[in-house]
């Protein structure tokens, strides 16, 4: 058996040749990254013109996902796909996975059609769900995996019966006989550059990739070392050689995956906002959901997430971690920001974006906006445990209760000023809608149902049982033990009710933690601080607190 790897660097223009097709990982893309920027990032030495797709998972979470561990921070968002259809430019959805049922299927059909377009493929490893797709969604290519090894001719013409495209194992890249002897070469993808299954034997690693990905118990795992596996993408094929066989389509990795493509997203993308982003893309209305730190913001957004998921057929799995989908902050965070929110074109509810933001007039006079109120007491209380249980040492509050109510940075005197910056947009009632975390607690079911008619979406009395079912705080709870908010200065241990982002939902639980010369600060302050405007606000919505 020959040796057919080659030096990249004297081979650049082999990966130029006639009617040569590519298609690409998309694996390592970054949601403030366009994609023209990580095509040319991570594939430097191809034609944008020979990409035929770009292959990896969507945002949506399916339970049909293999290959490589799901991860948001790094699936394809709904603006990346605009990008590609700008670009001229398909994609291929690694539907991979080793367990394949009926109710796995139906998780998925949703996401199959949002995707179900001439050029678009799909990636299998299943039979039975190849069939499947064939049969719902004929406008896929169908791609027989490199799971599958392909790695003898009855196999190649035993596939080929079900599959418009087969992926070759790229040891066989090295068989040159076998490569003579494939058949419909024009439906056959050599990988162009090694993956770590090149040199490895037993590739355990599917089978446990599989199992993460649906939350099952995991069996198996990667058998090569790290040092292994830091060669991924750097051998390339002979593809020239490859060229004059016959063959046209071919595969292909990052040889290069920049350790910090975060920042450098961050850098090509320095003249974005959260708010040109959603300006330049959204296709239905805006509302910002705003409130101070510790407000409840996150009952609020994980219960309309819920309702948006049950009342249109969503059929996403959802987490602290996934909600974001619906409900994004109004930042460009990579795993919770504008970026990945997966329904810009869905007209059937608006985007809410979330901010703890002071009022800006210059982007917030004309917006739509949902401010959420908590009593203060209540609020600062919240929010020391935040800053000493939650974050992590680097951003923690070191002092004790008292001194964090009287700080002027996080304190009685910041939530004074956030207020007064607030208040006289309150006041007027046009585009404006008040809910406080009290009347949450006091009646659910109407104050959310006020919530959704002022979104303008219908109200059904089922799914907003269900939806509040889902997003109680044993619900919620539950979840946080399952998958917590992600964040790089967060450190939440659900097992401990003080540090839990769930921690509590006590009204009036600030008497646990406060004692009477605490809350005599608190009201002097409030009389001092609190503008005209505010007191208002506050005796309106929170009047027995207020006194």
């Amino acid at each position: 058996m020959t040796t057919n790897t080659i030096d990249l660097k004297q081979h650049l223009p082999d990966f130029k040749l006639p009617e040569m097709r590519f298609s690409v990982s998309g694996r390592k893309v970054s949601p403030n990254l366009d994609m023209s920027h990580y095509l040319k990032l991570n594939y430097p030495y191809l034609e944008l013109a020979s990409i035929d797709s770009v292959f990896g998972a969507a945002l949506f979470p399916s339970l049909l996902y293999g290959g490589r561990p799901y991860d948001i921070k790094h699936a394809l968002t709904w603006i990346h796909f605009q990008q590609l259809k700008q670009l001229g430019i398909h994609f291929s959805v690694t539907l991979t996975n080793h367990f394949v049922d009926d109710a796995v299927y139906e998780q998925s059909l949703g996401f199959l059609d949002k995707h179900h377009r001439q050029g678009n493929s799909i990636v299998c490893h299943s039979n039975n769900l190849a069939r499947r797709i064939k049969a719902d969604f004929p406008h896929y290519t169908l791609r027989a995996s490199i799971m599958r090894s392909i790695n003898t001719l009855e196999k190649v013409e035993r596939n080929l019966e079900l599959y418009d495209q087969l992926v070759i194992p790229m040891e066989m890249n090295d068989d040159d006989e076998f490569l003579q002897k494939i058949p419909c070469k024009e439906r056959i993808m050599l990988f162009a550059n090694a993956a770590c299954g090149y040199s490895c034997p037993q590739r355990t690693c599917w089978v446990g990739v599989s199992q993460m990905n649906q939350g099952r118990e995991e069996t198996s795992d990667c058998s090569q070392n790290a040092l292994h596996l830091k060669n991924v993408g750097k051998t390339f094929f002979d593809v020239k050689k490859f060229h004059e066989m016959g063959f046209r389509n071919f595969k292909l990795i990052p040889s290069t995956i920049p350790k910090n493509v975060d920042q450098v997203a961050a850098i090509l993308a320095r003249s974005n906002t959260s708010f040109a982003t959603v300006n330049q893309y959204l296709e239905k209305p805006l509302y910002y959901l705003c409130s101070y730190q510790k407000s409840g913001r996150t009952w609020v957004r994980f219960f309309l997430a819920n309702y948006l998921n049950l009342q249109f057929d969503l059929r996403l799995k959802l987490d602290f971690k996934t909600f974001f989908l619906l409900c994004p902050h109004d930042n460009l965070d990579v795993e919770k920001g504008v970026g990945v929110y997966d329904y810009y074109d869905d007209q059937r509810f608006p985007l809410v974006v979330s901010s703890h933001n002071s009022y800006n007039e210059n982007y917030l006079s004309e917006q739509k906006v949902i401010f959420l109120l908590r009593s203060v007491f209540d609020t600062l209380v919240s929010n020391f445990f935040q800053h000493t249980k939650v974050f992590t040492e680097d951003r923690a509050w070191k002092g004790d209760i008292k001194g964090f109510v009287r700080s002027r940075e996080f304190g009685i005197h910041a939530v004074c000023a956030y207020l007064n910056s607030w208040a006289a947009r309150l006041l007027n009632q046009e585009n404006t809608l008040v809910l406080t975390y009290e009347s949450l607690h006091a009646d659910h079911a109407a104050t959310l149902e006020a919530l959704l008619n002022y979104l303008k979406i219908p109200v059904d009395r089922d799914s907003l049982q269900k939806a509040i079912e889902l997003s109680s705080f044993e619900a919620m709870k539950k979840v946080e033990k399952e998958s917590s908010i992600p964040g790089i200065n967060f450190n939440f241990s659900p097992d401990d009710a003080d540090s839990a982002r769930v921690r509590k939902g006590k009204v009036g639980g600030y008497t646990d933690y406060l004692d009477e010369a605490d809350v005599d600060y608190i009201k002097a302050a409030c009389d001092k601080e609190l503008s005209a405007e505010s007191k208002k606000i506050l005796a309106h919505y929170l009047p027995d607190i207020a006194k």
